[in-house]
């Protein structure tokens, strides 16, 4: 997605984490029949619940890609490019996000005016990849690489009916660790802390994964941009 800055823009958080949460207060608003935040004993049939991951105790199915730096500041007349990751069935929410920025935004996110260029919504190719190591370059929440995977995909395929493969427990080396954070996020009643470890990680037999795990992340964080690796 392509939003045109006619005036320009400086922004005072992180604007991709800014979209994502303006996104989850709308399918809030469209779907909760509370209309609170507090979702205790919310039915799982409700949209915002499922979306969210049961609001955020698991792994929300709506990601937003977000670099470790993110650029704050633009000129007039620069364009800043969003993009949503919407994983399995969560697929539906695509209409969410054009009614986001088309016209429930009504031309404004975080204070600054846009124009909506362009929405492009593309169903990614997944392909199959061959690794023996990955530099984790954001964190992610374990230092047991394998089931942080392993449970992320499991929920994926229970709850948004996805075919994700899952590792087999083989043996892995871990070097170059050090603990880590990102900024704290609040959406919705939740305050959330992420942190975790980074660390160079290799296995002792080479594994075989999709390739879209790249770009959408490993782990709990992985919807604001946790667990990114490079091979």
């Amino acid at each position: 997605m392509k939003l045109f800055l006619p005036n320009g823009a400086s922004f005072k958080e992180n604007i991709n984490l800014t979209c994502l949460k303006s996104l989850y207060a709308l399918i809030w608003q469209l779907s909760c029949v509370k209309h609170s935040f507090t979702c205790d004993h919310c039915n799982e049939e409700c949209e915002y619940h499922k979306s969210t991951g049961e609001n955020f105790q698991y792994y929300p199915g709506i990601l937003v890609y977000n670099d470790l730096f993110t650029r704050r500041v633009y000129a007039k007349g620069e364009s800043i490019r969003i993009q949503f990751y919407l994983i399995g069935n969560n697929q539906k929410y695509a209409n969410y996000i054009r009614l986001l920025f088309e016209l429930y935004l009504k031309g404004e996110i975080a204070g600054q005016s846009y124009i909506l260029e362009k929405i492009d919504i593309v169903e990614m190719e997944v392909k199959d990849i061959h690794l023996y190591k990955m530099n984790i370059q954001s964190i992610i929440e374990s230092q047991n690489f394998i089931q942080s995977y392993n449970k992320m995909m499991k929920y994926y395929n229970e709850k948004y009916a996805t075919d994700f493969r899952l590792l087999e427990h083989i043996d892995y080396r871990i070097d170059s660790f050090k603990r880590s954070s990102m900024d704290h996020l609040s959406i919705g009643n939740q305050n959330i802390n992420p942190r975790g470890f980074l660390y160079r990680i290799e296995f002792s037999q080479e594994i075989e994964i999709e390739d879209i795990v790249k770009q959408i992340g490993i782990g709990k964080f992985s919807f604001i941009g946790g667990g990114r690796y490079e091979d």
